[in-house]
């Protein structure tokens, strides 16, 4: 009897240390297909900001006459939706879009939310909070989360634009 308890408990304990490293495993893996999932959302966001630098600095900037005061640049409050026509960098502000990047099998959906704002000169990373300056810079932030699996990080990456030499003041 004591030997087939003995037994037993050896099963048990050999169960349970199989069981164990099989979590561990799991646990390797999923980690590892969450970074593939964040690294492919870190390319939708990079993609997102792409679009956003091909466009003009502002729809004063579009022509290639110069501009000598800030009071030409577009204000915050005007800024439009994601929706067409998209030809300056402030059409991006508050833009809500949905891309796909396709992973072994399957197709994983992203949400894509872009804002804009206005800089600091001192500072192009910095917001300025006075929704009615405008400066020589523009900050794009894209925010980029997973739709298809739970868990994932939100991506954030953010890029600031100059108005260049067509501001000149």
């Amino acid at each position: 009897m004591p030997q087939t308890l003995l037994a037993l408990a050896a099963m048990m304990m050999a169960t349970l240390f199989a069981l164990n490293q099989q979590r561990g495993v799991m646990q390797t893996q999923m980690s590892m297909i969450r970074n593939e999932i964040e690294t492919a959302g870190t390319g939708v966001a990079v993609d997102r900001l792409e679009e956003v630098r091909a466009m003009a600095f502002d729809e004063a900037t579009k022509g290639g006459d110069k501009i000598f005061a800030s009071s030409e640049l577009t204000s915050k409050p005007t800024f439009t939706d994601d929706a067409p026509p998209i030809d300056d960098i402030d059409d991006f502000d508050a833009s809500y879009v949905e891309r796909f990047r396709v992973w072994q099998s399957d197709t994983l959906w992203y949400g894509v939310e872009t804002s804009v704002g206005y800089a600091d000169e001192a500072a192009p990373d910095m917001l300025i909070a006075d929704p009615n300056q405008r400066t020589k810079f523009k900050k794009a932030t894209v925010t980029v989360y997973s739709l298809s699996v739970e868990f994932v990080d939100t991506i954030r990456i953010s890029q600031s634009f100059s108005c260049g030499s067509k501001c000149a003041w």
